[in-house]
């Protein structure tokens, strides 16, 4: 009776070289395979991370953009109607570039800046101040000095932001101090107008926030 032919099984340490080599190979593959899929799953992960984060800051600009034009369309409309589409379009830009930078008003600007030159880019007084904000040379190369501002006195954009600087600067002089926000713009302007905090400038300050307030 012959005897059936039966496979033997040997053990792993037992295989041919060529064999383990095989059997490695696939074990490689697979180990390879795993870790691309988790590389491809990360990029994938990251990719839609970075997408939704892309659309976020472009959504956050479009908004930006939107709520600048609307402001842009107020002031506009509160500006003198004898003004060029160029004079309105700088002195928009400029007004709201410094109300946000230095967090004033933009109604307190446009009434200083109509008390001071009624909206007349080249307005100059006899003592030498120029401009919307009607600015002493001096103190716009001394504002422009410490805030880093480009420009000219007699350049509106730079006449106008420097004259914000100059706000924000004389409103540091009373910080810390016990007063409303209304008692302090009183000494701003007194100063802005005078170069002291002296009660006999009010008219000045009470021209600017009549102005504020409607009251003319």
């Amino acid at each position: 009776m012959t005897e059936t032919n039966k496979t033997v099984k040997r053990p792993f340490w037992r295989l041919r070289n060529i064999e383990r080599m095989a059997f490695a190979a696939i074990i490689l593959g697979i180990i390879g395979y795993l870790v691309f899929e988790n590389r491809t799953l990360n990029t994938t992960v990251n990719l839609s991370t970075r997408s939704q984060k892309e659309l976020q800051d472009k959504l956050a600009a479009l908004d930006a953009f939107h709520s600048r034009m609307i402001l842009k369309e107020d002031l506009t409309k509160k500006l003198p109607s004898g003004l060029s589409y160029g004079e309105k379009l700088v002195l928009t830009e400029a007004v709201l570039d410094a109300s946000v930078k230095y967090r004033i008003d933009a109604d307190i600007i446009l009434a200083i800046i109509e008390v001071e030159s009624r909206f007349t880019r080249d307005a100059q007084n006899p003592s030498g101040a120029t401009g919307y904000m009607q600015l002493m040379p001096s103190t716009f190369n001394s504002i422009s000095k410490k805030y880093g501002i480009a420009g000219e006195v007699d350049e509106p954009y730079a006449n106008i932001t420097v004259g914000c600087a100059y706000l924000h600067h004389l409103r540091g002089l009373y910080s810390g101090k016990r007063m409303n926000e209304s008692a302090v713009w009183i000494r701003i302007l007194n100063q802005y107008a005078t170069g002291i905090d002296s009660p006999q400038a009010s008219f000045y300050s009470n021209r600017v926030l009549n102005k504020v307030e409607g009251k003319s």
